[in-house]
């Protein structure tokens, strides 16, 4: 039976309270526990990002976290609202998002892992060109759906109702930028954004 992510703290304060009490009777644990501290735990998973599983029969659920963005293209002809209705459909949500211009200089150090590739000059004069719409994505297994929304680098290659498919102008304004993968969303998320804006 599979185990959504839980946003309802009651049911998971119960589940604890009685695996608690559990413990109590079996003289596993000699103090109380009280209704904050029970709630507290709770916020201590959440904030950490632990995913609770449910170990009878369930199956983990990988909810991640992803870079998103818009490009100039793209904020050009006003497609910022088109684009997040494509990720929302895709089971994606939008837990942070801003509207920024680049430095040539600041797209450098984003795209530094690009810096030998022959585009990569021309990749940096191109983000700073107009402005970027930069966003945090969150769901389950969100960097590979994020990709798969997407699209192929060439929208000529792309799969029919992805975002590149139906927006992107070439290969090089392709309309969206997403993390390849947990190393890089992570950096790449936090580039952009501190933690508190995230929500």
């Amino acid at each position: 039976k599979y185990i959504q992510w839980i946003s309802n703290y009651d049911y998971l304060y119960l589940k604890l309270s009685y695996f608690i009490l559990y413990l109590k009777i079996n003289k596993y644990l000699s103090f109380d526990f009280d209704r904050l501290t029970i709630y507290s735990l709770l916020n201590f998973f959440f904030i950490n990002e632990i995913y609770f599983n449910i170990s009878l029969g369930a199956k983990k659920m990988v909810v991640q976290r992803t870079l998103s963005i818009i490009k100039p293209d793209a904020t050009r002809r006003n497609l910022t609202g088109a684009i997040n209705q494509k990720l929302e459909n895709a089971g994606l949500r939008i837990i942070a998002q801003k509207r920024i211009k680049l430095s040539k200089e600041q797209a450098g150090i984003f795209y530094l892992v690009h810096k030998e590739r022959p585009f990569y000059d021309e990749l940096c004069s191109f983000m700073a060109s107009e402005p970027i719409v930069v966003q945090v994505l969150e769901g389950e297994d969100a960097i590979s759906s994020n990709r798969k929304v997407m699209g192929a680098t060439n929208p000529v290659e792309a799969d029919d109702g992805t975002i590149r498919k139906e927006f992107a102008l070439s290969i090089g304004e392709n309309s969206v930028h997403g993390s390849d993968g947990e190393t890089t969303a992570a950096f790449e998320i936090s580039y952009f954004f501190s933690g508190l804006e995230m929500v």
